[in-house]
C-alpha cells in the first residue's frame, strides 16, 4: 500500500492484509447508509490500537498501515532510522516517530500490555461528571471518525436526573460538566473539561451519547480532543503522548509539562 501525503510524501508499507468489500447491508437503526452490490469509492483506512474487546480481530498492528512502513519517498534507507507509530494533529497526521516529529512538550503516558500479549492496552483515563467523586476510570479512545462522544459511566456517575434524550438515544442534559482526566484523576499528564451543549468550547463534542451495559468506564473522545490536543502512538515502546496545542485556554484543559 502507497499512501501519498498532501506535500507529496510518499510512504510504502510492507505487504498487509486488507478486507474487500462486495456488498452493504444496513441495520435497522443504521444512519446515512445505503444497501447495494458491488459498492465503489466505499474505503477506510483504520490506525488503532488496544481495542481487543471490540473483537477487532483484524485490528492488529501487523495489518496498520502506519506500523508497517518500508520505504518513504521511495528510500528504504529512511525506514530503518524512524520508530514505529504516529502522530495526529489537527492538520493531519506523521507516519513514523523521528528525532524532528517528537520535539516540543509531549507529555506520555505508559500503555499497559495488552491481555492478549500483543502490543498495547488502550489509554487509560479517568471520566468526572459534575465533580463527582471518585470519578470513573477506564480507557479512552481518541477517534477521527467521529463529532460525537460516546460514553459508558456508572450510574454514580450519571443518575437519573442527569440523564435525558436526544435523537439517537439516552445522553446527558444541558449544562453537565465533564472533566477527562488522562491517565489518572489523582495524577493528571492530560485533563480537559467542557459541559455538554457548550458551542463556545472546541473540544465539546457536538453530541454526547451514552451507552449503557455492564461494560468498565469509556469514552471515546470525538475528533474534536485534536482542537486542543496533538496525540502521539508510540508502538515500539508502548507510550501515548500528548501535546497542548495552545490553540485554546488553559481553562479548557491542558498538558503537565515533562518538568512537572
Amino acid at each position: 500500500m502507497t499512501i501519498a501525503g498532501g506535500n507529496g510524501t510518499r510512504v510504502t508499507t510492507a505487504p498487509i492484509p486488507v478486507l474487500a468489500v462486495t456488498r452493504i447491508e444496513c441495520t435497522p437503526r443504521a444512519r446515512r447508509c445505503t444497501p447495494r452490490e458491488a459498492p465503489r469509492r466505499t474505503s477506510m483506512l483504520g490506525i488503532g490500537f488496544g481495542r481487543p474487546a471490540d473483537r477487532h480481530v483484524l485490528g492488529g498492528r501487523d495489518k496498520n498501515p502506519f506500523l508497517n512502513v518500508m520505504t518513504i519517498d521511495g528510500d528504504g534507507r529512511n525506514a530503518g532510522r524512524i520508530r514505529r507509530g504516529y502522530i495526529v494533529t489537527r492538520r493531519g497526521v506523521h507516519i513514523s516517530l523521528t528525532a524532528a516529529n517528537t520535539r516540543g512538550d509531549f507529555s506520555y503516558v505508559k500503555l499497559p500490555p495488552a491481555p492478549d500479549g500483543r502490543g498495547w492496552a488502550s489509554t487509560p483515563a479517568c471520566i468526572a461528571i459534575n465533580d463527582a467523586k471518585p470519578a470513573a476510570c477506564g480507557s479512552l479512545l481518541m477517534d477521527t471518525g467521529v463529532a460525537a462522544m460516546y460514553l459508558t459511566v456508572p450510574e454514580s456517575q450519571a443518575p437519573a436526573e442527569l440523564r435525558t434524550f436526544n435523537d439517537v438515544g439516552p445522553t446527558l442534559v444541558a449544562g453537565t460538566k465533564l472533566t477527562i482526566s488522562i491517565p489518572a484523576e489523582d495524577s493528571p499528564q492530560a485533563l480537559y473539561t467542557f459541559t455538554v451543549g457548550d458551542d463556545l468550547n472546541p473540544l465539546a463534542p457536538r453530541k454526547l451519547n451514552l451507552v449503557g451495559g455492564s461494560g468498565p468506564p469509556f469514552v471515546n473522545t470525538s475528533v474534536r480532543f485534536l482542537n486542543g490536543f496533538d496525540y502521539l502512538y508510540d508502538a515500539e515502546g508502548g507510550f501515548v503522548g500528548l501535546r497542548w496545542t495552545g490553540r485554546l485556554p488553559q481553562s479548557f484543559g491542558r498538558v503537565v509539562s515533562p518538568s512537572n
